[in-house]
């Protein structure tokens, strides 16, 4: 086995692997809709779709030494092209993954440090458009990828070069820190803060010692989701920025394994779920049982909602 065959294995079990564990994660949700009613947990089901949707662009997107350029006429050559052999579209969902978890991260900031203004700015209606703006966000800034191809003569044929080198440089570097830095750095200063003020919040004054517990180990599954995510994504940003301004050698292989690991980002979060929250876990242990035709399902332990949403619900 060459190594491009090596790494389009590597690659289509990534893909694989990421689209069944979403999927089975986004079943889960939808099995019991009253898990929908909380906003952490729709955005978690929009991170679960994107991922899910990744693992699927993989197997299309020649990058991943999977599928080859093939020979394709009218619009389904223009759709390869422009959507798929540029890269476009995994990259515009790794970058609106990136996104979410940050939205996340501000949702578990707000309902923990401001309590009293979380039900005004996590409404079902303001998360959609909080979504819709993340992926207008994240295809706005790709959308250069559309000018680097043209599709001629039933062919892709790229055309990289539309910036000189330091629009380039400049470009490279402003798309980074647009997409990664500024995201990651307000994912980590929100939870630094949560984890300074959670012990005098508002939202967990005057719960039980189990309701406390609960909340706690919310915050700590979607701080290892976004722990998972930084360390899967710095590598291969870093040397993609250090490339462009010559401090590292273009190494195609190097390239390579840290896309693998930025693209297992997407395998690993359901599975943080399931092991950070016991309500997943019993869901998942629910539905394995079912599928095995045994009488007895695990119990599902429903979440505790904060004081403040108690309130709200009894209202």
């Amino acid at each position: 086995m060459s190594l491009f065959q090596a790494l389009g294995a590597t690659f289509g079990v990534i893909g694989a692997a990421s689209f069944v564990s979403n999927a089975l994660f986004c079943f889960l949700l939808f099995k019991k809709p009253a898990l929908l009613k909380k906003p952490h947990n729709i955005l978690l089901l929009t991170l679960a779709t994107i991922d899910m949707m990744s693992g699927v662009v993989i197997f299309a997107t020649p990058l991943f030494e999977i599928t080859k350029d093939p020979f394709l006429v009218g619009p389904t050559g223009y759709i390869f092209c422009y959507l798929f052999a540029n890269s476009f579209l995994v990259f515009l969902l790794s970058k609106a993954s990136i996104l979410t978890v940050m939205l996340l991260a501000m949702e578990r900031w707000f309902s923990v440090i401001r309590p009293f203004t979380y039900k005004l700015f996590f409404t079902r209606k303001k998360l959609l458009k909080y979504v819709g703006c993340i992926f207008i966000l994240s295809a706005l800034v790709h959308i250069y990828k559309l000018f680097e191809i043209k599709f001629k003569n039933n062919t892709c044929v790229f055309d990289p070069n539309i910036f000189d080198k330091r629009g380039q440089q400049a470009f490279v570097l402003s798309k980074v820190i647009i997409t990664f830095v500024i995201p990651t750095l307000i994912t980590w200063a929100s939870f630094v803060q949560i984890w300074y003020r959670i012990k005098t919040s508002p939202t967990l004054i005057g719960l039980t010692e189990q309701a406390q517990a609960q909340q706690r180990l919310l915050l700590r599954m979607c701080a290892i989701t976004a722990a998972v995510l930084t360390g899967c994504w710095l590598p291969s940003q870093t040397v993609y920025v250090l490339n462009y301004f010559g401090v590292v050698q273009h190494l195609s292989i190097w390239n390579k394994m840290f896309l693998i690991l930025s693209m297992s980002n997407s395998i690993v979060n359901p599975w943080i779920y399931f092991l950070s929250n016991k309500e997943y876990r019993n869901e998942f242990f629910s539905l394995y049982f079912i599928c095995k035709k045994t009488a007895r399902v695990s119990p599902v332990i429903p979440e505790i909602d904060t004081k403040m949403e108690q309130m709200q619900n009894v209202q």
